[in-house]
């Protein structure tokens, strides 16, 4: 329902022959119906262009505008999950959600080069653990530490964001691309 390419990138050839895609991009273009899919209008309805597949680039400029990692025929179970669950060899390779999100965070050193924040998924102050976060040690308490620069940082403790952040999704909603028109505009 939501993949724009991502299957057909990993079948490869001619994924999708006409007529796919004949009512909007009037060619193929990995989407499974003839035009545009819900996350396609929900962009276009802010201004945005419609979602590339994430595994179509591998730079920053490709990454501007964000991507789609979805893949058709996903399963949120990964196959040994799916083969517990249901007594059933999973059909296909695993593209699963945990796949997914894994290919998400390989990809971040490459979309992170596009923004100011090469260390989107860290928390700037915390404890020892993956992305700096503890169950145990949070933010201030003892044996926690805190970043020298939280300007490269999105959250400060995990859950709040830093001041640089916030800078910036005001920013986006201040003079675009989060809200059309830019809200100055509205006020003149």
């Amino acid at each position: 329902m939501t993949d724009t390419g991502n299957a057909c990138r990993l079948i490869g050839g001619n994924c999708l022959p006409p007529p796919y895609g004949e009512t909007y991009f009037h060619q193929p273009n990995g989407r499974w119906c003839d035009g545009r899919m819900i996350v396609d209008f929900i962009a276009q309805a802010y201004g945005l262009p419609t979602m590339p597949p994430s595994m179509g680039g591998n730079t920053p400029d490709y990454f501007k505008h964000g991507a789609n990692f979805a893949v058709a025929a996903a399963r949120a179970l990964n196959n040994s999950a799916y083969k517990r669950v249901t007594g059933m060899d999973p059909p296909g390779d695993d593209h699963s959600l945990g796949v997914q999100l894994q290919s998400f965070k390989d990809l971040l050193p490459i979309i992170s080069q596009g923004s100011n924040f090469p260390a989107p998924l860290y928390a700037c102050c915390g404890g020892p653990g993956p992305y700096n976060v503890s169950a145990t040690i949070s933010c201030g308490a003892m044996g926690s530490q805190s970043c020298p620069n939280p300007e490269n940082y999105v959250t400060w403790d995990n859950v709040h964001l830093t001041e640089a952040a916030n800078h910036a999704i005001a920013n986006g909603i201040l003079y675009g691309p989060f809200a059309i028109p830019p809200l100055p505009a509205v006020a003149s």
